[in-house]
């Protein structure tokens, strides 16, 4: 926050999401809206451009065929509800969800590992976290609904345990590889 180029960034992150609200909202949009369309930005962002690096350098290496897998298109009467609620569906066990879950869970540990520095530490701490705190704050803010997938929800739109269970895995292992290297 010491730095003389943080108003600025701090001013063009938040100004491109207040213009973004607005024009949803000018265009017949709600608020929940965006907020799904914010949270579908950072999964998309963290895991189909993620996923597509990889198989540009594996097919480049020769090492893989890419392909696709045909997925199921019915929707029951539950998931249409879900749907008309506006509440996220994760059912099918896609690694795609890997790598947003994950973020979320590297984020929650960030976010209450900065507020407990900061409470054992003092306010002195807070100047130099204070960044991180509000970054990894509000990231797990937005996925929210992965947490609940996760571990709250038990309809069939919940995040399947496979994949929990690995993104944990993935968490865990990060946290404990940069605690070595911190």
């Amino acid at each position: 926050a010491s730095d003389p180029w943080f108003k600025v960034f701090a001013f063009l992150g938040m100004g491109s999401h207040v213009f973004s609200l607005v024009e949803l909202i000018w265009a017949k949009g709600t608020f929940k809206m965006w907020w799904n369309e914010t949270r579908m930005w950072m999964f998309k962002g963290s895991s189909s451009y993620l996923f597509s690096v990889i198989v540009i350098i594996l097919k480049l290496l020769g090492v893989s065929e890419s392909g696709f897998e045909i997925t199921s298109k019915v929707i029951d009467e539950e998931a249409s509800k879900r749907y008309e609620q506006e509440i996220m569906e994760f059912a099918v066990p896609s690694p795609m969800f890997i790598p947003p879950t994950t973020l979320a869970l590297l984020n929650l540990y960030c976010f209450i590992r900065g507020f407990t520095v900061v409470l054992s530490e003092g306010l002195g701490a807070l100047d130099r976290l204070a960044l991180q705190i509000v970054i990894s704050g509000y990231i797990s803010v937005i996925s929210i609904p992965v947490f609940e997938a996760q571990f709250i929800r038990k309809d069939k739109g919940r995040m399947p345990t496979s994949i929990t269970v690995r993104s944990l895995c993935l968490a865990l292992a990060l946290v404990y590889v940069f605690s070595l290297w911190i």
